[in-house]
């Protein structure tokens, strides 16, 4: 039994996988800085958010959300709460 599978290239390489790490040496740098200073892998998601609200002036919101391993969206919805 043939099975025939026609198969979309553009979308193989779209979307969250096919995207390549397009990050600066300056964003890296801070993402380290940002986790060598926050102690918080293991910590909360409130605390997560707090040290956000803290830090933001200092730092990219998505170097900082990266760095704790947090997404936007959930920083914004605890930030309402």
């Amino acid at each position: 039994m043939d099975i025939d599978v026609k198969v979309d290239h553009r979308s193989c390489h779209s979307g969250k996988f096919g995207k390549k790490n397009n990050l600066t040496l300056e964003d890296r740098k801070e993402r380290y800085e940002i986790l060598k200073n926050s102690g918080l892998l293991t910590s909360t998601t409130r605390e997560k958010v707090a040290f956000i609200t803290i830090h933001i002036n200092d730092y990219k919101l998505s170097n900082l959300c990266a760095a704790l391993a947090i997404s936007r969206r959930t920083y914004y919805k605890y930030q309402l709460c």
